[in-house]
C-alpha cells in the first residue's frame, strides 16, 4: 500500500492479506489524509518495484491505482506515465486504474490501463468502491492465462498496416499484441488493418494468428494455440455487401469516437473548450450513425 502526494510513502510492504494482517492494513488506510500534489509517476513506479519483487509462486501481478489522474508533481504527461506502465507490463505487471470523481483525467488513467493491458474503472461515489474491488478480485481469481500475447504472421502478399485501440509492436512484417493476464470467459477484440495484393479470386490465407500464454493451472506451463485467418477475393458487389461485418464497423466507429474524446479531453485541459466541444459532438455523431445501422 503506497500513498503519493508530493512524495511517496510506503504504508504497508508487500503482504499476504489474512485475518492477522488485515487490521494492519485497515490501520494504515485510516491514517491516509489528503495533502500536497499528485506524484503519480513515483507512486506507480514504487508499486511496480514492489510487485516485481513478488515470488514466482504468484504469477498474477496487478497494481490498483486510485487517483483523479491529474498528476502535477514529477513527470505528468499521459505518454510518459503510459510508458512507465508499459515497462511494467514487460515483467507481467498490469495496472487497474480507478478514476476518482467526475472530473478525473481519463486520458492519463486510460494510458496506464491500455499500455499495460489492464482495466479502467470510474468511481463516481465512495460507496461504489466495494463493488469495483470485488469485481476486480473475482476476475484475478479466475485467471486462466498469464503472460499472454498474440503473434500475427502475415501470409505472402499480405502487409500488416497497424492495430487500432491496443498496444502492439512490430518486428519486420510481423506484429505482436501483449494481453497480459486473462480470466476465464474473457473476450478480447482487436481491429487489424492489412493490405493484400492477391491477383486471383477465391479464398487466400491472411495470417497465422498465434496465442502464446502460460497456464497457471498447469504449473505455469507455456502453451501456444494457432489459427489461420483467411480472406476471400471477389468481384461480385452483392457478395461483398452480404459479407459486411457489423461488429467490425462498430469497433471502427468506437475507436474513432474514443480518439475524438481523447482529443477533446486534451484540448479542454489546455482551456480550448470550443474545440473540445466540437470533438465531442463529432464523436457522438459517429456513434449515433453507427447505432442506426
Amino acid at each position: 500500500l503506497y500513498s503519493f502526494s508530493d512524495d511517496v510513502q510506503e504504508r504497508m510492504p508487500l503482504t499476504a492479506l489474512s485475518p492477522s494482517s488485515r487490521p494492519s492494513f485497515a490501520s494504515a488506510i485510516s491514517m491516509l489524509t489528503p495533502s500536497g500534489g499528485t506524484n503519480l509517476f513515483e507512486g506507480l513506479r514504487s508499486g511496480e518495484r514492489a510487485v516485481f519483487a513478488a515470488p514466482t509462486t504468484h504469477p498474477v501481478k496487478r497494481i490498483i491505482v486510485l487517483s483523479d489522474g491529474q498528476a502535477n508533481v514529477g513527470p505528468s504527461s499521459p505518454d510518459v506515465l503510459g510508458a512507465l506502465a508499459a515497462r511494467g507490463s514487460e515483467h507481467g505487471i498490469q495496472v487497474t486504474a480507478v478514476g476518482v470523481g467526475l472530473d478525473y483525467d481519463e486520458t492519463t488513467l486510460n494510458a496506464l490501463a491500455v499500455r499495460s493491458s489492464g482495466r479502467l474503472y470510474h468511481l463516481a461515489e465512495p460507496r461504489e468502491m466495494t463493488a469495483i474491488l470485488q469485481q476486480e478480485m473475482g476476475l484475478l481469481q479466475a485467471t486462466a492465462a498469464t503472460d499472454a500475447y498474440v503473434d500475427i504472421v502475415p501470409a505472402p502478399g499480405v502487409q500488416l498496416i497497424g492495430i487500432d485501440g491496443v498496444r502492439a509492436s512490430q518486428d519486420g512484417g510481423n506484429m505482436r499484441v501483449p494481453l497480459g493476464s486473462m480470466f476465464a470467459g474473457q473476450h478480447r477484440e482487436m481491429l487489424v488493418r492489412v493490405r493484400v495484393t492477391a491477383q486471383a479470386d477465391g479464398s487466400h490465407p491472411l495470417a497465422s494468428v498465434r496465442l502464446h500464454f502460460r497456464d497457471p493451472s498447469d504449473g505455469n506451463l507455456e502453451r501456444v494455440q494457432e489459427t489461420v485467418a483467411r480472406y476471400e477475393v471477389t468481384r461480385e458487389a452483392g457478395a461483398i455487401a452480404r459479407r459486411e461485418n457489423a461488429r467490425t464497423k462498430e469497433i471502427v466507429a468506437t475507436n474513432e469516437a474514443s480518439k475524438l474524446a481523447a482529443s477533446a479531453a486534451e484540448k479542454a485541459g489546455r482551456g480550448d473548450l470550443d474545440k473540445a466541444a466540437q470533438d465531442l459532438a463529432k464523436a457522438e455523431e459517429r456513434l449515433l450513425a453507427q447505432a442506426k445501422i
